[in-house]
């Protein structure tokens, strides 16, 4: 093997293992920082994806919001909480969609809306919620133990794109990507390659 023929080899390789590098850096900072983002707002849902128009013109299909896990104690009439729905089914429905890594069949169905009421009966402290499209309020209260977190904020629409990325496209897609990026970090070296082989060429045969 020709010394050229040796050293783009090792180019090759060089450039395989760099590619795999970035890619498995990019999975591990993104999990770590979902989970330094779950430690933090103390909740294991921080981001979740508006799916229903109970909220609108506050909250719309689409938005993403981001929650943080409050006392109850400092919540009060006017604040926008998300919790379980206690009549739903497990998996029955989405009204806000959980952003994580895995999402489990079993995860319950999820309500952002607005306290109109709270009541401390027996030290326990309870909500009664609307959502401001809906005419009527939730036929619930809201205990401690389906209380997930209080809204802090939301980016627009930028939500549709994770609705349209569940099981099994966003897997589809992950692929994807990471061929799209192995490719276009590896084509430079073929064509570098070929100019190589071609300049051989043109010595060999003048």
């Amino acid at each position: 093997m020709r010394r050229s023929d040796r050293s783009g080899v090792g180019a090759f390789k060089i450039r395989v293992l760099r590619t795999i590098i970035w890619v498995a850096l990019f999975i591990i900072i993104s999990f770590s920082g979902f989970q330094i983002l779950r430690l933090v707002t103390g909740t294991s849902n921080p981001m979740l994806v508006v799916i229903s128009g109970s909220m609108e013109p506050f909250l719309y299909r689409g938005d993403i919001i981001f929650i943080q896990r409050m006392e109850p104690e400092s919540l009060g009439v006017g604040d926008v909480i998300v919790f379980i729905d206690p009549y739903s089914r497990s998996g029955a429905c989405r009204r806000v969609s959980p952003i994580a890594f895995i999402l489990s069949e079993e995860e319950p169905c999820r309500v952002v809306h607005r306290i109109i009421e709270v009541s401390d009966a027996e030290g326990e402290v309870a909500f009664k919620t609307k959502g401001d499209n809906n005419a009527l309020p939730d036929n619930w209260k809201v205990t401690e133990e389906l209380y997930e977190g209080k809204y802090l904020f939301h980016i627009p629409l930028l939500g549709h794109i994770t609705l349209l990325l569940q099981p099994p496209y966003n897997y589809l897609v992950i692929v994807l990507l990471l061929v799209i990026i192995i490719i276009t970090d590896l084509w430079p070296l073929r064509q570098e390659k070929e100019e190589d082989l071609s300049t051989d060429s043109d010595r060999e045969n003048p």
